[in-house]
This record gives C-alpha cells, structure tokens and sequence, in this order.
C-alpha cells in the first residue's frame, strides 16, 4: 500500500490524503476511510479501534466523520497554506483560524472530548485520537520568523489535550508519532528561515482604512499623536507588509461622503497618514465614479466644453465632492506628499477652506531642486477651477521669505479662487521690499473678502501702504474684515493715527481688528492724544463693527475721538478691552463714594469736571480736601469716572444704538 496527496480533480487545488492499495488497485480518499480500511487489512483492535461493545465506538464513529467533514479543511485554510500545500495567502490563514476558534474547537471540547474520560478512545489514545492530535499539531507552523500576527495559540483546553496525549507513554514509544514530530520540526524550521518577515501594518495604514471603511464618517480629524517607545526588529532579508484588505465600492463610497479632513502632524508620530497612498485611492475612486455615472467620450466633450468654466470637471467624476474643509496643520512637507496632497485637490472642487498652519518644508527636499514658483505653482493649478477657497498659512514662518512671497503673490494676481486669507505669525525678519510688493498685491485683489495679518512685525509704513493701495483700486469693494491685531504701531498716537485715517479710507471695510501703538513718551500726558486731536478729522466711517478688545488705553483713546468726530452711521458694536479687576475695584469705589457724597449734600469734584473754576458755598475749613481734589482736576478730566468721559463714552453709545434702530427700521 501507498498513502499520497493529490487532488480529487485537475480543478481541484486542495490535495487529500489518497491510500492506493496495490493488489486492487482501487484508492481510497480520506482520512476516516483509510483509517478504517487500515484497521479492517490488519486486523487493528483496542485501544486502537474501540470495541462496539465498549461504549466508545459512538464517539469514535463520530470523531472521524467531524475530522473529515469540518476540521480537516480548515487545517487546509491554515498549516497547509504556510507549508505550501494549498494555495491561499495570510488572509486565508486569517479567517481559517478564526473558524477553528469559533467552530471546530468549541465542537470538540463539547462533543467528543467528554470530561469524564481523558481521550476519544476513553481511558487509552485510539487511532481517532491519533488522526486528530497529527492534525491539530501541524497548526505549530504558524509561528513568523519577526512578527506574532499569525502565531496562533492554541485555547487552553486543546493545548492540554496535546500535552496529554504527546506525554501518554504508549504514544511517546510510538516510532511513526516520533518521526512525525521531527519532520514537522524540521520543515518548520526550514520555514522559518525561508519565509519572509512578516510587517505589521504601520499606523498610517490603519489611518488610511478607518477613512476608506466607514461610509457614514463625514467628519474626520486626528490631534496630535504620542507613541508608545516599543523595539522594532531589524529585517534581514526579504520581507512582506501585512496587505489590507479594502472593497473598492465601499472606497469610493466613502470618500464621496467625507466632508471634512483635518490631520495634525505635530507630536512624536508626524507621518500619521501616507498622502501619496491616499491619493492613489482617491484616484482609483475617481476612475471608479467617472466610468461608473459618465461614458469615457461623453465625460471628455464635457470638460472640453466647460475648459474655461469655473466647474470643468462634472461632480459625478469627482471621488470627494462633498469634502469642504482639509486642514494639515503641523505638517512637514516632502515632494511627494505636497505633490500628491496638490493632485488631491481637483477630486475636491466644493473646497471652502483649506489649512496649512505651521507647516514647513523637509530639509531633504530643500537640498533637492526645491522652488517656490513650481510649489504654488503646483498648489494653485491644482485649485483652478475652485470657486472660493479661504486659505489658511497662519504661523507658517517658511512662507515669508522673499523668494516664497514673490512666488506667492505671481499666482494670487493671477488667481480667483481665493476669498480670505489668514497669513498671522507668518512675517518676523522679512525683505522689507518684498513685504510691500505683496501687501500691494493683496490690497488690489479684486476677490479677496477677508484678511488676517495680525501678530506681524509691521509698522505704520507698511499699513499705510496697504490702505492707500486699497484706497486708490477701482475695484476695492470686496473687501469687508481685515485683522491688525497684535501689532504695534511705532511712533506714538501721531503715526497710529495717521494709519487708523487711512484704514477707515477703504470704504468696502465693514469689521476692523484695530492694531495698537507703541507708546513712545515718557509720562501719560504724551502717550495720550492730545485735546482736539482729530477735532478736524470729518470723514464717512462704513464700519460695522470695531474691535478694540487688544488695543492699549492710547489706542481706544485715539479711536473714542475719531469716532466721534467722524460720520459712523453703520457703526453698531464696539468690542472694547476686558476691564481689569484692579481697574473694577476702583471703579466700583468711586461710585461708591460718589453715592455717600450725594447723599451728604456734597459736590463732587468728578461732578465739577467741566468747570476749572471751583468755589464752594460751605465753609472752607470744612471743605478742605473737595479743594485740595479741585486743584487735581485738570489731570484727571479724562480718567475713567469723570463727567467728561462718562459724557463722550455716553454719546458713542448712543451713536451706536441710533445707528442699529436705523438699520432695522430699513429692513
């Protein structure tokens, strides 16, 4: 007799043990049929084979049609995958286990290894005992040389059977058990130094699959991420990446649902995401969707007809059309990730904001052919047919270099689709020149709505020139906020006020965040504004809404006479600065003691505020300090408290609530 392994079929690839006996002729197929065929040829009795009369022949019986009907292909699924019996990959190995832990095994302990008895056989290992035990032990390969993703373990109950059963002695003297033992040992090792490593997935990876596996995730954003310090094994040789598995459809679904992307690349764990992967799958989805909803040649007619439009590409085509927002703040930009986050961007045409916070450009691509002009170059062909982005750089200090700020502001010049622009923290020690020439390209964009600058390091000049640039385009009316705070403006309350003119020159500026002065004088009486100041000053005011909530007392000062002295009627909110608790307490005070001296009949000097001249009717030895206080007047007429200041404060809010009745009276 001859045992073998082949195929039922040429179609067939799982190969099944064949016993062919030589007399005959005839091949019989399986394990439970050779067993059987085995014991009938030589006479085999207990404890191999269990007598009818021993109570065991049913469990027997039993044990080998479960081997042959259920346990046996999963061991097909699994050991024979990584002996390279049976074909499959690391994914049939996968689900094979999971069916032994959840089915097979359960199956067994259950059924026929009864707790009463330590075999199938009973007290004795019987030949079922052998067939399974030879079976079970094979899954031993699935130990990987580098990873543990596949080295199985067996449950606890099997495992002590195994140990059970390998340790019985009439087994352990068994020569085919031991021979057996030794050539799975050795094909073992042999697998172990001839297979590849296996790698586990990275972390962007599984980034990538949370994104392309829920359907119903609209929003997507990933904060700063620490990793836990853990020793990564150095690969020698070849070596495999575990594959994820993704459905295409559910792929495409996914990212046509997404509706915001926001990846912080700050932290121990910068390359959270593989751009250059999920601009792959993005591509994939959008070939997917293209053929899937437009003919090949009717999709071409189309963007050839609308080349020059705003919306060149069909939303049908597209594999992210409801993405509204990406921010990547943190990020450190390669040329591979920047060209593959670019070619992202056209799949995406509803984009309403896209952030680039602090993000900075890698050394290895600086070192490189790196160019400003090719990387917004890039950045704005791949917007072109966007309608109105608002575009975030905040604190991105690489973008304030002059190469990269004449780059930038060739492609804004030439560009629609931006609509506010928020470049905070961005110029520290920058070409004065080329600061200039930029800010006169932003005050002459025709497009632009809204725009940060605050926290820069710039002066009177430089806003001076941003507003008389403004002032003098025809076309200025589109922008409506602009953000100054954080800026000190050198050269005492003459110079801020100069600048604070021309601002209000622009007449399309509906919400100003005012800058600050930089106090020049020594004492209050030169950092305040002198008395009639900007008496002179007569000019329309279009601004709706004043923020001062950042601005020195010189500063709100200053805006408090030029709000009353110019034409404010759309003005309806002033944000002024916190009251400290220091100022509060005093504040509080002095109501406090203007109340007692009301009640005392005494004049205040705060209430004679308007008037130099004081003289009081009682009697001068009792009215010793209300003239010691007089003499003070002068100093304090315009601190906080005073009839003279509770007066114009007063009028600007009456100017603002009269304005508000207006505006709702016309609606």
């Amino acid at each position: 007799t001859e045992v073998s392994l082949e195929s039922k079929s040429e179609m067939d690839a799982e190969k099944l043990p064949i016993l062919k006996k030589n007399k005959e002729g005839s091949k019989i197929i399986g394990t439970s049929a050779i067993i059987r065929s085995l014991a009938e040829t030589y006479g085999l009795q207990e404890p191999l084979i269990p007598a009818s009369d021993s109570g065991q022949q049913q469990q027997y019986e039993a044990a080998l049609e479960y081997l042959d009907s259920t346990i046996l292909p999963m061991i097909r699924k699994t050991a024979f995958v990584k002996m390279l019996i049976s074909k499959g990959d690391r994914r049939t190995i996968e689900v094979g286990l999971r069916e032994l832990d959840e089915i097979a095994f359960p199956y067994v302990l259950k059924y026929l290894l009864l707790s009463h008895t330590p075999f199938i056989g009973g007290e004795e290992p019987c030949a079922a005992d052998f067939a399974l035990a030879t079976s079970i032990y094979q899954l031993s390969c699935l130990t990987p040389k580098y990873t543990q993703i596949h080295a199985y373990v067996f449950p606890r109950k099997i495992a002590t059977y195994l140990a059970r059963f390998s340790n019985h002695p009439r087994v352990a003297k068994n020569l085919g058990w031991q021979r057996f033992k030794h050539a799975c040992h050795d094909l073992f090792e042999t697998l172990k130094k001839t297979e590849a490593a296996v790698l586990k997935p990275l972390v962007s990876d599984r980034v990538l699959e949370l994104i392309l596996s829920k359907p119903k995730l609209k929003d997507f954003s990933i904060s700063s991420i620490p990793v836990v310090p853990s020793k990564t094994p150095r690969v020698k040789g070849k070596s495999v990446k575990e594959s994820i598995i993704l459905d295409a459809v559910v792929s495409s679904k996914s990212l046509s649902m997404l509706e915001s992307l926001v990846i912080d690349g700050s932290g121990t764990l910068p390359h959270v995401l593989s751009f250059e992967d999920l601009e792959q799958q993005v591509r994939l989805a959008s070939g997917r969707r293209g053929k899937k909803n437009v003919k090949p040649e009717q999709l071409a007619k189309t963007i050839a007809e609308h080349e020059h439009d705003d919306d060149a590409v069909p939303e049908s085509a597209m594999a992210m059309p409801e993405l509204r927002e990406i921010k990547l703040p943190n990020t450190e930009f390669t040329a591979g990730k920047w060209k593959a986050f670019c070619k992202m961007l056209p799949e995406a045409q509803g984009l309403q904001s896209i952030g680039l916070e602090n993000v900075s450009i890698s050394d290895s691509w600086i070192f490189e052919e790196f160019s400003w002009s090719s990387f917004w170059a890039l950045f704005f062909d791949a917007t072109r047919y966007h309608r109105s982005v608002s575009l975030s750089l905040r604190g991105s200090k690489c973008f304030a270099s002059k190469e990269c700020l004449e780059a930038l502001a060739r492609c804004i010049e030439s560009s629609q689709m931006i609509v506010s622009l928020d470049m905070s923290s961005c110029f520290d020690e920058t070409d004065d020149e080329a600061v200039m020439d930029f800010l006169e390209v932003l005050a002459r964009n025709s497009r632009l709505c809204s725009l940060n600058l605050s926290d820069n390091i710039f002066n009177g000049s430089h806003i001076l020139h941003f507003a008389n640039c403004r002032t003098e385009n025809i076309l200025q009316s589109s922008l409506h906020r602009l953000n100054l705070s954080g800026i000190s403006i050198q050269g005492g309350t003459k110079q801020y006020t100069r600048a604070i003119e021309a601002l209000l020159s622009i007449s399309s500026l509906e919400e100003l965040t005012s800058p600050d002065v930089k106090e020049a004088g020594k004492d209050e009486s030169e950092r305040l504004p002198k008395k009639n100041a900007t008496a002179s000053i007569s000019m329309d005011c279009n601004l709706k809404i004043i923020d001062l909530s950042s601005c020195s007392p010189s500063a709100v000062a200053v805006w408090n006479k030029m709000i009353l002295a110019a034409d404010c009627k759309r003005l309806e909110n002033i944000k002024y600065p916190a009251v400290s608790e220091k100022e509060s307490k005093s504040r509080r005070r002095l109501i406090h003691n203007r109340s007692v001296e009301s009640a005392n009949g005494i004049v205040s000097h705060a209430v004679a505020g308007d008037s130099k001249d004081y003289d009081s009717s009682a009697d001068l030895e009792s009215n010793k300090n209300e003239a010691n206080a007089a003499a003070g007047i002068e100093a304090i007429i315009e601190s906080s408290g005073t009839v003279k200041e509770d007066q114009k404060y007063n009028r600007i809010m009456v100017k603002l609530v009269l304005n508000r009745i207006r505006r709702h009276s016309t609606i």
